[in-house]
């Protein structure tokens, strides 16, 4: 959907969880600097690192869910704001699909970075 056709809540959303990105790099010891190598869109991440900022961009979204009003349900109800992903990301309760929505918006992180005129540097 187009950027101006969406409502303010879900640009606001967008803009939190980019905001989130230097936080989830930080705690792989990476950091975020302006682009200099060609290919720094190519940046991949560790299994690992995917799995913990996973874990990271869950509890981001799950707070500001919450912060919204919604609460945990087994159904999601919009109205009611009801979501059954308001669980820890290691609950039995969270699905393997939500999880992998989790992991791909983070392994996306390199190209939306570069998109943007930066790229990820790995601090040794």
């Amino acid at each position: 959907m187009d950027w101006d056709c969406l409502p303010e809540e879900y640009k606001e959303m967008n803009r939190t969880q980019a905001d989130s990105i230097g936080t989830k790099l930080s705690a792989i010891h990476c950091e975020i600097v302006p682009w200099s190598d060609y290919g720094g869109d190519k940046f991949t991440f560790t299994p690992a690192e995917v799995e913990l900022m996973s874990v990271l961009e869950h509890e981001r979204w799950c707070a500001q869910r919450r912060k919204q009003g919604w609460v945990y349900g087994p159904v999601r109800d919009d109205k009611l704001k009801l979501h059954p992903s308001l669980v820890p990301y290691g609950d039995p309760g969270l699905s393997e699909a939500e999880k992998e929505k989790d992991r791909n918006t983070v392994r996306q992180i390199p190209h939306f970075l570069a998109l943007a005129g930066y790229q990820i540097y790995r601090v040794e």
